[in-house]
Protein backbone atom coordinates (compact mmCIF):
# COMPACT_ATOMS: atom_id res chain seq x y z
CA UNK A 1 0.00 0.00 0.00
CA UNK A 2 1.76 3.23 -0.92
CA UNK A 3 2.16 5.56 1.93
CA UNK A 4 -0.13 9.18 1.80
CA UNK A 5 2.38 11.09 1.87
CA UNK A 6 3.78 9.75 -1.74
CA UNK A 7 0.42 10.17 -3.34
CA UNK A 8 -0.18 13.53 -2.06
CA UNK A 9 3.60 14.83 -3.30
CA UNK A 10 2.29 13.20 -6.53
CA UNK A 11 -1.18 15.14 -6.51
CA UNK A 12 0.79 18.62 -5.74
CA UNK A 13 4.18 17.94 -7.78
CA UNK A 14 4.79 20.10 -10.74
CA UNK A 15 6.29 18.58 -13.88
CA UNK A 16 8.61 21.54 -14.32
CA UNK A 17 9.66 22.08 -10.80
CA UNK A 18 10.73 17.77 -11.19
CA UNK A 19 12.81 18.38 -14.39
CA UNK A 20 15.00 21.53 -13.19
CA UNK A 21 15.34 19.33 -9.84
CA UNK A 22 16.76 16.41 -11.42
CA UNK A 23 19.19 18.96 -13.69
CA UNK A 24 20.18 20.48 -10.59
CA UNK A 25 20.58 17.32 -8.82
CA UNK A 26 23.06 16.51 -12.10
CA UNK A 27 24.99 19.51 -12.01
CA UNK A 28 25.73 19.43 -8.10
CA UNK A 29 26.98 15.40 -8.60
CA UNK A 30 29.67 16.57 -11.41
CA UNK A 31 30.80 19.58 -9.82
CA UNK A 32 31.84 17.25 -6.64
CA UNK A 33 32.90 14.57 -8.80
CA UNK A 34 34.78 17.35 -10.17
CA UNK A 35 35.91 19.13 -7.18
CA UNK A 36 36.79 15.49 -5.11
CA UNK A 37 37.90 13.01 -8.32
CA UNK A 38 39.51 15.18 -11.11
CA UNK A 39 40.34 13.31 -14.35
CA UNK A 40 43.50 13.46 -16.09
CA UNK A 41 45.44 12.48 -19.19
CA UNK A 42 49.31 11.66 -18.80
CA UNK A 43 51.82 13.11 -22.05
CA UNK A 44 52.43 10.35 -24.74
CA UNK A 45 55.38 8.07 -22.94
CA UNK A 46 57.83 6.70 -25.28
CA UNK A 47 58.47 3.05 -23.76
CA UNK A 48 60.65 0.21 -25.39
CA UNK A 49 59.35 -2.77 -26.36
CA UNK A 50 59.99 -5.64 -23.66
CA UNK A 51 60.99 -9.17 -25.49
CA UNK A 52 57.79 -10.13 -27.07
CA UNK A 53 56.30 -14.01 -26.68
CA UNK A 54 58.23 -16.17 -29.28
CA UNK A 55 56.34 -17.76 -31.76
CA UNK A 56 56.79 -21.79 -32.02
CA UNK A 57 60.02 -23.64 -31.87
CA UNK A 58 60.42 -23.86 -35.57
CA UNK A 59 60.73 -20.15 -36.17
CA UNK A 60 62.35 -17.13 -34.89
CA UNK A 61 61.66 -13.31 -35.46
CA UNK A 62 64.38 -11.40 -37.36
CA UNK A 63 64.36 -7.82 -37.03
CA UNK A 64 63.64 -5.74 -40.46
CA UNK A 65 65.99 -2.39 -40.71
CA UNK A 66 63.43 -0.33 -40.21
CA UNK A 67 61.28 -1.59 -37.08
CA UNK A 68 60.77 0.39 -34.29
CA UNK A 69 62.09 -0.45 -31.22
CA UNK A 70 59.86 1.48 -28.75
CA UNK A 71 56.14 2.93 -28.55
CA UNK A 72 54.41 6.10 -27.33
CA UNK A 73 51.92 5.13 -24.74
CA UNK A 74 49.04 7.40 -23.70
CA UNK A 75 47.05 7.52 -20.51
CA UNK A 76 44.08 8.85 -19.02
CA UNK A 77 41.82 8.80 -16.04
CA UNK A 78 41.07 9.53 -12.43
CA UNK A 79 44.08 12.67 -11.74
CA UNK A 80 45.25 10.76 -8.45
CA UNK A 81 46.08 7.31 -10.45
CA UNK A 82 47.55 8.79 -13.34
CA UNK A 83 49.61 10.76 -11.34
CA UNK A 84 51.12 7.74 -10.03
CA UNK A 85 51.83 5.70 -13.07
CA UNK A 86 55.55 5.78 -14.55
CA UNK A 87 57.01 5.27 -17.42
CA UNK A 88 59.25 2.38 -16.60
CA UNK A 89 56.35 0.66 -15.14
CA UNK A 90 54.74 0.51 -18.64
CA UNK A 91 55.62 -3.08 -20.86
CA UNK A 92 54.36 -2.72 -24.41
CA UNK A 93 54.96 -6.45 -26.05
CA UNK A 94 54.41 -8.13 -29.41
CA UNK A 95 52.83 -11.25 -29.23
CA UNK A 96 54.15 -13.91 -31.81
CA UNK A 97 52.84 -17.79 -30.20
CA UNK A 98 49.50 -17.66 -33.14
CA UNK A 99 52.36 -17.74 -35.65
CA UNK A 100 52.49 -20.89 -37.12
CA UNK A 101 54.46 -20.11 -40.66
CA UNK A 102 57.10 -17.99 -41.50
CA UNK A 103 56.26 -14.71 -43.27
CA UNK A 104 55.62 -11.16 -42.52
CA UNK A 105 53.07 -10.00 -40.27
CA UNK A 106 51.61 -6.67 -38.75
CA UNK A 107 51.48 -7.68 -35.07
CA UNK A 108 49.34 -5.66 -32.93
CA UNK A 109 51.05 -4.06 -30.15
CA UNK A 110 49.69 -4.70 -26.40
CA UNK A 111 51.02 -3.49 -22.55
CA UNK A 112 51.96 -6.48 -20.23
CA UNK A 113 49.16 -7.24 -17.43
CA UNK A 114 49.79 -4.45 -14.73
CA UNK A 115 51.44 -1.97 -16.42
CA UNK A 116 48.70 0.31 -15.69
CA UNK A 117 45.83 0.11 -13.11
CA UNK A 118 42.50 -1.38 -14.69
CA UNK A 119 40.99 1.86 -14.17
CA UNK A 120 42.75 3.76 -16.43
CA UNK A 121 42.99 4.07 -20.15
CA UNK A 122 45.56 3.63 -22.91
CA UNK A 123 45.94 4.53 -25.91
CA UNK A 124 49.53 3.00 -28.23
CA UNK A 125 50.84 4.52 -31.25
CA UNK A 126 51.87 3.16 -33.78
CA UNK A 127 49.30 0.38 -32.54
CA UNK A 128 51.08 -2.59 -34.93
CA UNK A 129 54.20 -3.75 -36.14
CA UNK A 130 55.69 -5.66 -38.73
CA UNK A 131 57.42 -8.49 -38.19
CA UNK A 132 59.17 -10.80 -39.85
CA UNK A 133 59.58 -14.75 -39.16
CA UNK A 134 61.39 -17.13 -40.47
CA UNK A 135 62.40 -20.84 -40.41
CA UNK A 136 64.96 -21.75 -37.33
CA UNK A 137 67.71 -23.83 -38.86
CA UNK A 138 70.75 -25.52 -37.82
CA UNK A 139 73.70 -26.80 -39.50
CA UNK A 140 77.48 -28.08 -38.53
CA UNK A 141 80.67 -26.57 -39.94
CA UNK A 142 83.91 -28.18 -39.80
CA UNK A 143 86.71 -25.77 -37.94
CA UNK A 144 89.00 -24.77 -39.92
CA UNK A 145 92.73 -23.96 -38.14
CA UNK A 146 93.99 -20.94 -39.49
CA UNK A 147 97.87 -20.49 -38.68
CA UNK A 148 99.45 -17.25 -38.04
CA UNK A 149 103.10 -16.71 -37.35
CA UNK A 150 105.83 -19.48 -37.44
CA UNK A 151 107.39 -20.64 -34.38
CA UNK A 152 110.96 -19.94 -33.14
CA UNK A 153 113.94 -20.66 -36.12
CA UNK A 154 115.38 -23.40 -33.71
CA UNK A 155 112.15 -25.22 -33.49
CA UNK A 156 109.39 -26.95 -35.50
CA UNK A 157 105.87 -27.78 -35.48
CA UNK A 158 105.34 -31.58 -35.11
CA UNK A 159 102.40 -32.83 -37.07
CA UNK A 160 99.25 -30.55 -37.29
CA UNK A 161 97.36 -28.45 -35.07
CA UNK A 162 94.41 -30.12 -33.40
CA UNK A 163 90.97 -28.78 -33.01
CA UNK A 164 88.72 -30.03 -30.35
CA UNK A 165 86.08 -30.44 -30.80
CA UNK A 166 86.89 -30.59 -34.88
CA UNK A 167 83.36 -29.32 -35.60
CA UNK A 168 80.71 -26.79 -34.31
CA UNK A 169 77.02 -26.50 -34.65
CA UNK A 170 75.87 -22.94 -36.33
CA UNK A 171 71.96 -22.17 -35.43
CA UNK A 172 69.31 -19.34 -36.20
CA UNK A 173 66.99 -17.28 -39.02
CA UNK A 174 67.76 -19.58 -42.07
CA UNK A 175 68.95 -16.40 -44.42
CA UNK A 176 71.88 -15.70 -41.43
CA UNK A 177 72.59 -19.67 -40.87
CA UNK A 178 73.13 -19.57 -45.25
CA UNK A 179 75.62 -17.45 -45.34
CA UNK A 180 78.05 -19.48 -42.93
CA UNK A 181 80.77 -21.54 -44.94
CA UNK A 182 83.31 -21.27 -42.80
CA UNK A 183 84.27 -21.77 -38.58
CA UNK A 184 87.90 -20.09 -38.46
CA UNK A 185 89.95 -20.26 -35.28
CA UNK A 186 92.96 -18.36 -35.74
CA UNK A 187 96.36 -19.50 -33.98
CA UNK A 188 98.95 -17.23 -33.40
CA UNK A 189 102.79 -19.50 -33.43
CA UNK A 190 104.94 -16.42 -33.54
CA UNK A 191 108.14 -17.50 -31.94
CA UNK A 192 106.18 -19.87 -30.14
CA UNK A 193 109.21 -22.66 -28.48
CA UNK A 194 106.75 -24.92 -26.77
CA UNK A 195 104.24 -27.15 -27.00
CA UNK A 196 100.70 -25.60 -27.61
CA UNK A 197 97.80 -26.12 -25.77
CA UNK A 198 94.57 -22.82 -25.59
CA UNK A 199 90.89 -22.03 -25.98
CA UNK A 200 90.10 -19.91 -28.39
CA UNK A 201 86.80 -18.11 -30.04
CA UNK A 202 85.24 -19.67 -33.31
CA UNK A 203 84.85 -16.93 -36.04
CA UNK A 204 81.96 -17.30 -38.31
CA UNK A 205 82.67 -16.80 -42.26
CA UNK A 206 81.36 -16.81 -45.83
CA UNK A 207 82.57 -18.83 -48.50
CA UNK A 208 85.85 -17.01 -49.41
CA UNK A 209 86.66 -17.36 -45.95
CA UNK A 210 85.59 -13.16 -45.58
CA UNK A 211 84.71 -13.04 -41.68
CA UNK A 212 80.96 -12.34 -40.90
CA UNK A 213 79.71 -9.09 -38.86
CA UNK A 214 78.63 -10.03 -35.10
CA UNK A 215 75.21 -11.10 -35.81
CA UNK A 216 72.84 -12.03 -32.39
CA UNK A 217 70.42 -14.13 -34.14
CA UNK A 218 73.12 -16.55 -34.80
CA UNK A 219 74.30 -19.07 -31.83
CA UNK A 220 77.54 -20.76 -32.20
CA UNK A 221 77.90 -24.37 -29.92
CA UNK A 222 80.44 -24.42 -28.56
CA UNK A 223 81.94 -20.71 -28.67
CA UNK A 224 85.79 -21.90 -27.95
CA UNK A 225 87.43 -25.02 -29.24
CA UNK A 226 90.39 -25.95 -27.52
CA UNK A 227 93.75 -26.28 -29.68
CA UNK A 228 96.90 -28.32 -29.36
CA UNK A 229 100.21 -28.49 -31.09
CA UNK A 230 103.50 -30.23 -30.74
CA UNK A 231 106.55 -27.83 -30.72
CA UNK A 232 109.82 -29.69 -30.50
CA UNK A 233 113.29 -28.43 -31.12
CA UNK A 234 115.27 -29.21 -34.36
CA UNK A 235 117.38 -32.00 -34.65
CA UNK A 236 119.21 -33.36 -38.13
CA UNK A 237 116.97 -32.68 -40.80
CA UNK A 238 117.37 -33.28 -44.50
CA UNK A 239 114.87 -32.83 -47.48
CA UNK A 240 113.11 -35.85 -49.55
CA UNK A 241 111.26 -36.16 -52.20
CA UNK A 242 107.32 -37.88 -51.37
CA UNK A 243 106.35 -41.42 -53.19
CA UNK A 244 103.24 -41.62 -53.95
CA UNK A 245 101.54 -45.21 -53.19
CA UNK A 246 98.57 -46.88 -54.80
CA UNK A 247 96.18 -49.57 -54.40
CA UNK A 248 94.19 -51.22 -56.21
CA UNK A 249 93.87 -51.45 -60.61
CA UNK A 250 92.60 -48.83 -62.61
CA UNK A 251 89.17 -49.90 -64.89
CA UNK A 252 89.77 -52.28 -67.51
CA UNK A 253 91.52 -50.81 -70.44
CA UNK A 254 93.30 -48.09 -68.51
CA UNK A 255 96.68 -47.97 -66.52
CA UNK A 256 97.98 -45.64 -64.03
CA UNK A 257 100.09 -43.36 -65.57
CA UNK A 258 102.42 -40.19 -63.90
CA UNK A 259 101.91 -39.65 -60.51
CA UNK A 260 102.33 -36.22 -58.75
CA UNK A 261 102.36 -34.60 -55.48
CA UNK A 262 102.03 -31.19 -53.87
CA UNK A 263 104.53 -30.56 -52.02
CA UNK A 264 107.25 -32.94 -54.07
CA UNK A 265 109.56 -32.31 -51.40
CA UNK A 266 109.48 -32.40 -47.78
CA UNK A 267 111.48 -31.71 -44.70
CA UNK A 268 112.25 -34.61 -42.29
CA UNK A 269 114.00 -34.34 -39.08
CA UNK A 270 115.03 -37.50 -36.11
CA UNK A 271 117.65 -37.39 -33.96
CA UNK A 272 119.19 -41.25 -35.45
CA UNK A 273 121.96 -39.17 -37.60
CA UNK A 274 122.47 -42.79 -39.32
CA UNK A 275 118.59 -43.41 -39.47
CA UNK A 276 118.46 -40.33 -41.09
CA UNK A 277 120.56 -41.10 -43.72
CA UNK A 278 119.38 -43.70 -44.92
CA UNK A 279 115.84 -42.22 -45.74
CA UNK A 280 115.85 -41.39 -49.47
CA UNK A 281 111.91 -40.85 -49.96
CA UNK A 282 108.72 -40.35 -47.69
CA UNK A 283 105.60 -42.87 -48.71
CA UNK A 284 102.10 -41.41 -48.49
CA UNK A 285 98.71 -43.68 -47.31
CA UNK A 286 98.05 -45.75 -49.91
CA UNK A 287 95.59 -44.22 -52.37
CA UNK A 288 93.11 -46.69 -53.63
CA UNK A 289 92.64 -46.25 -57.91
CA UNK A 290 90.11 -49.44 -58.26
CA UNK A 291 88.00 -49.04 -61.10
CA UNK A 292 89.13 -45.49 -62.03
CA UNK A 293 88.68 -44.03 -65.57
CA UNK A 294 89.74 -40.63 -64.88
CA UNK A 295 92.49 -38.73 -62.94
CA UNK A 296 92.19 -39.32 -59.33
CA UNK A 297 93.17 -37.06 -56.65
CA UNK A 298 93.35 -36.78 -52.87
CA UNK A 299 94.20 -35.39 -49.85
CA UNK A 300 96.24 -38.25 -48.13
CA UNK A 301 98.91 -38.57 -45.12
CA UNK A 302 102.76 -39.18 -45.36
CA UNK A 303 104.25 -42.13 -43.52
CA UNK A 304 107.53 -41.80 -42.54
CA UNK A 305 109.68 -44.51 -40.61
CA UNK A 306 109.86 -45.31 -37.31
CA UNK A 307 111.60 -42.19 -35.39
CA UNK A 308 111.58 -39.65 -38.43
CA UNK A 309 108.97 -36.77 -38.14
CA UNK A 310 107.65 -34.65 -41.10
CA UNK A 311 108.32 -30.81 -40.44
CA UNK A 312 105.40 -28.79 -41.36
CA UNK A 313 102.02 -30.57 -42.15
CA UNK A 314 101.85 -34.18 -42.61
CA UNK A 315 99.33 -33.94 -45.68
CA UNK A 316 100.08 -33.34 -49.51
CA UNK A 317 97.86 -33.63 -52.29
CA UNK A 318 98.43 -36.37 -55.11
CA UNK A 319 97.09 -36.47 -58.48
CA UNK A 320 97.37 -40.15 -60.22
CA UNK A 321 96.60 -39.70 -64.16
CA UNK A 322 94.44 -42.73 -65.21
CA UNK A 323 94.89 -42.80 -69.58
CA UNK A 324 93.47 -45.04 -71.96
CA UNK A 325 95.56 -48.53 -72.26
CA UNK A 326 97.52 -48.65 -75.61
CA UNK A 327 97.52 -51.80 -77.86
CA UNK A 328 98.77 -52.40 -81.78
CA UNK A 329 97.48 -55.16 -84.40
CA UNK A 330 98.44 -55.90 -87.74
CA UNK A 331 96.04 -56.33 -91.07
CA UNK A 332 95.99 -56.97 -94.53
CA UNK A 333 93.65 -54.84 -96.15
CA UNK A 334 93.33 -54.52 -99.73
CA UNK A 335 94.56 -51.68 -102.16
CA UNK A 336 92.31 -49.96 -104.39
CA UNK A 337 93.70 -47.99 -107.31
CA UNK A 338 91.75 -45.44 -108.91
CA UNK A 339 92.47 -42.20 -110.99
CA UNK A 340 93.75 -44.72 -113.83
CA UNK A 341 94.50 -43.36 -116.91
CA UNK A 342 93.00 -45.42 -120.44
CA UNK A 343 96.16 -44.27 -121.95
CA UNK A 344 98.66 -46.26 -119.87
CA UNK A 345 99.55 -49.45 -118.54
CA UNK A 346 100.36 -50.25 -114.74
CA UNK A 347 101.99 -52.47 -113.32
CA UNK A 348 101.59 -53.05 -109.55
CA UNK A 349 104.00 -54.86 -106.92
CA UNK A 350 101.12 -55.40 -104.59
CA UNK A 351 97.56 -56.23 -104.33
CA UNK A 352 97.25 -55.88 -100.44
CA UNK A 353 99.54 -54.03 -97.97
CA UNK A 354 99.99 -54.59 -93.83
CA UNK A 355 98.87 -52.23 -91.84
CA UNK A 356 100.49 -51.45 -88.00
CA UNK A 357 97.41 -50.19 -86.07
CA UNK A 358 97.59 -48.71 -82.53
CA UNK A 359 95.23 -46.71 -80.49
CA UNK A 360 93.35 -47.44 -77.15
CA UNK A 361 92.67 -50.74 -76.01
CA UNK A 362 88.98 -50.12 -76.15
CA UNK A 363 89.15 -49.54 -80.05
CA UNK A 364 90.15 -53.18 -80.03
CA UNK A 365 87.13 -54.62 -78.05
CA UNK A 366 85.47 -56.81 -78.97
CA UNK A 367 87.09 -56.51 -82.72
CA UNK A 368 89.14 -54.53 -84.61
CA UNK A 369 86.76 -52.35 -87.55
CA UNK A 370 88.07 -53.85 -90.67
CA UNK A 371 84.95 -52.80 -92.49
CA UNK A 372 86.13 -49.08 -91.58
CA UNK A 373 90.03 -49.16 -92.85
CA UNK A 374 90.52 -48.84 -96.13
CA UNK A 375 93.87 -48.45 -97.88
CA UNK A 376 93.73 -46.37 -101.52
CA UNK A 377 96.63 -45.34 -104.02
CA UNK A 378 95.64 -42.45 -106.40
CA UNK A 379 97.46 -42.78 -109.54
CA UNK A 380 95.84 -39.28 -111.12
CA UNK A 381 98.63 -36.95 -112.89
CA UNK A 382 101.08 -40.03 -113.22
CA UNK A 383 103.75 -40.03 -115.93
CA UNK A 384 105.29 -43.25 -117.74
CA UNK A 385 107.95 -44.35 -115.25
CA UNK A 386 108.16 -46.28 -111.61
CA UNK A 387 106.51 -44.75 -109.22
CA UNK A 388 106.83 -45.03 -104.39
CA UNK A 389 103.38 -44.10 -103.55
CA UNK A 390 102.33 -43.92 -100.52
CA UNK A 391 99.39 -45.33 -99.01
CA UNK A 392 95.97 -43.18 -98.08
CA UNK A 393 94.97 -45.22 -94.92
CA UNK A 394 91.13 -44.46 -93.95
CA UNK A 395 90.50 -45.78 -90.20
CA UNK A 396 88.76 -44.72 -87.02
CA UNK A 397 89.93 -41.21 -85.43
CA UNK A 398 91.29 -43.05 -82.51
CA UNK A 399 93.57 -45.49 -84.34
CA UNK A 400 97.09 -44.74 -85.58
CA UNK A 401 98.93 -45.93 -88.66
CA UNK A 402 102.36 -46.84 -86.91
CA UNK A 403 104.02 -47.77 -90.32
CA UNK A 404 104.08 -45.96 -93.43
CA UNK A 405 103.40 -48.14 -96.12
CA UNK A 406 104.19 -47.21 -100.01
CA UNK A 407 103.19 -49.10 -103.42
CA UNK A 408 105.72 -49.90 -106.21
CA UNK A 409 103.46 -48.82 -109.85
CA UNK A 410 105.46 -49.30 -112.87
CA UNK A 411 104.08 -47.09 -115.40
CA UNK A 412 104.12 -47.36 -119.21
CA UNK A 413 101.99 -45.78 -122.45
CA UNK A 414 99.68 -48.41 -124.04
CA UNK A 415 100.54 -49.67 -127.51
CA UNK A 416 99.45 -48.14 -130.57
CA UNK A 417 97.11 -51.32 -131.97
CA UNK A 418 97.77 -52.22 -136.02
CA UNK A 419 95.22 -52.01 -138.67
CA UNK A 420 93.97 -55.32 -139.88
CA UNK A 421 94.96 -55.85 -143.75
CA UNK A 422 91.92 -55.76 -146.35
CA UNK A 423 91.30 -59.03 -148.53
CA UNK A 424 90.43 -58.31 -152.35
CA UNK A 425 86.93 -59.97 -152.76
CA UNK A 426 87.01 -63.67 -154.28
CA UNK A 427 85.55 -65.00 -157.64
CA UNK A 428 82.49 -67.61 -157.78
CA UNK A 429 84.21 -70.82 -158.84
CA UNK A 430 82.63 -72.10 -162.61
CA UNK A 431 80.07 -74.78 -161.90
CA UNK A 432 81.28 -78.18 -163.44
CA UNK A 433 78.92 -81.08 -164.72
CA UNK A 434 78.61 -83.86 -162.47
CA UNK A 435 78.00 -87.20 -164.45
CA UNK A 436 74.62 -88.21 -164.42
CA UNK A 437 72.98 -90.45 -161.62
CA UNK A 438 76.19 -90.12 -159.65
CA UNK A 439 76.77 -89.54 -155.80
CA UNK A 440 79.69 -88.10 -153.91
CA UNK A 441 81.46 -91.24 -152.42
CA UNK A 442 82.08 -91.34 -148.76
CA UNK A 443 85.06 -90.57 -147.47
CA UNK A 444 87.48 -93.65 -146.84
CA UNK A 445 88.85 -94.73 -143.54
CA UNK A 446 91.81 -92.72 -142.60
CA UNK A 447 91.59 -90.14 -145.10
CA UNK A 448 89.92 -86.92 -145.56
CA UNK A 449 88.00 -85.75 -147.61
CA UNK A 450 88.45 -83.63 -150.62
CA UNK A 451 85.68 -80.71 -151.13
CA UNK A 452 83.94 -80.47 -153.99
CA UNK A 453 81.85 -78.20 -156.40
CA UNK A 454 78.85 -79.15 -157.48
CA UNK A 455 77.17 -77.72 -160.79
CA UNK A 456 73.62 -77.31 -160.79
CA UNK A 457 71.82 -77.67 -163.64
CA UNK A 458 70.41 -75.21 -165.58
CA UNK A 459 66.40 -73.48 -164.98
CA UNK A 460 63.90 -74.55 -166.87
CA UNK A 461 63.19 -70.82 -168.11
CA UNK A 462 66.35 -70.88 -169.62
CA UNK A 463 67.50 -74.17 -171.18
CA UNK A 464 66.04 -75.52 -174.09
CA UNK A 465 63.30 -78.20 -174.58
CA UNK A 466 64.95 -82.09 -174.79
CA UNK A 467 63.30 -83.78 -178.33
CA UNK A 468 62.24 -82.69 -181.76
CA UNK A 469 60.45 -79.35 -182.63
CA UNK A 470 56.92 -80.54 -183.47
CA UNK A 471 56.17 -80.07 -186.93
CA UNK A 472 53.90 -77.54 -188.28
CA UNK A 473 50.25 -79.29 -187.93
CA UNK A 474 50.86 -82.54 -185.76
CA UNK A 475 49.38 -83.06 -182.85
CA UNK A 476 49.76 -85.48 -179.46
CA UNK A 477 50.03 -85.30 -175.83
CA UNK A 478 53.24 -84.69 -173.90
CA UNK A 479 55.15 -87.92 -172.80
CA UNK A 480 56.93 -87.80 -169.57
CA UNK A 481 60.33 -89.51 -170.05
CA UNK A 482 62.67 -89.84 -166.65
CA UNK A 483 66.24 -89.02 -167.24
CA UNK A 484 69.06 -88.87 -164.91
CA UNK A 485 69.96 -85.09 -165.14
CA UNK A 486 71.74 -84.28 -162.09
CA UNK A 487 69.91 -81.47 -159.43
CA UNK A 488 71.98 -79.01 -157.02
CA UNK A 489 70.68 -79.86 -153.91
CA UNK A 490 71.01 -77.73 -150.61
CA UNK A 491 74.68 -77.48 -149.04
CA UNK A 492 75.10 -79.62 -146.21
CA UNK A 493 78.08 -80.82 -143.87
CA UNK A 494 79.19 -84.26 -144.50
CA UNK A 495 79.19 -86.16 -141.26
CA UNK A 496 83.38 -86.22 -139.55
CA UNK A 497 84.99 -89.75 -139.91
CA UNK A 498 85.64 -91.59 -137.21
CA UNK A 499 89.46 -90.70 -136.37
CA UNK A 500 90.81 -87.94 -134.96
CA UNK A 501 91.37 -85.87 -137.66
CA UNK A 502 88.29 -83.94 -138.80
CA UNK A 503 87.29 -81.73 -141.89
CA UNK A 504 87.57 -77.84 -141.36
CA UNK A 505 84.81 -75.64 -141.98
CA UNK A 506 85.47 -74.67 -145.40
CA UNK A 507 85.84 -78.31 -146.32
CA UNK A 508 82.59 -79.40 -145.17
CA UNK A 509 81.21 -77.12 -146.77
CA UNK A 510 81.56 -77.65 -149.66
CA UNK A 511 81.22 -81.50 -149.57
CA UNK A 512 77.62 -81.91 -150.89
CA UNK A 513 75.83 -85.01 -152.43
CA UNK A 514 74.31 -85.25 -156.01
CA UNK A 515 70.49 -85.38 -156.07
CA UNK A 516 68.59 -86.62 -159.35
CA UNK A 517 65.72 -84.62 -161.67
CA UNK A 518 63.19 -85.25 -163.19
CA UNK A 519 63.02 -83.59 -166.92
CA UNK A 520 59.58 -83.67 -168.96
CA UNK A 521 59.82 -84.03 -172.98
CA UNK A 522 56.71 -84.18 -175.19
CA UNK A 523 55.69 -86.35 -177.80
CA UNK A 524 53.39 -85.69 -181.35
CA UNK A 525 51.77 -87.92 -183.43
CA UNK A 526 51.70 -86.36 -187.33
Amino acid sequence: MIPNFIVNFVKHISIGRLIVSIGLAVIVWGYVMATQFPERTSPPYEVNLVEPVPPPANLVMVPLPDQPTSVRVTVWGQADLVSTISPTQIRPYLDLSGYKQAGTYNVEVKLKPGSIPADLNSKIEPKTISVLLENHVEKSIPVKIVREGEVNPDYYLEGDIKASPSQVSVSGPESDVNQVNQAIVRVNLSNRVGNLGASLPVQLADNGGAPLPANNNLTVTPGVVNVSATINYKLGTRTVPVRVVTSGNPADGYIAGTAKSDPTLVTISSGDGDLLGKVNYVETEPVDISGSTSDVTRTVTLKPPQNVTVQGSSKVDVSIGIVPFQTSASVEVPVQYYNQSPDLRYIYNQNSITLTLSGPYQAFQPTLPLNKITAKVNLQNLQPGTHNIPVQVEKPDNLVVSNNPMITVVISRAPTPTPLPTLPPTSTPSPTSTPQGSQTPPAETGTTPVPRQVTPAPSPATTPAIGPVPPEGATGSPIAISTNQPEPSPQRPVPPTTHSKRLDAEQRSELVPVNSKTVTTQTWTV
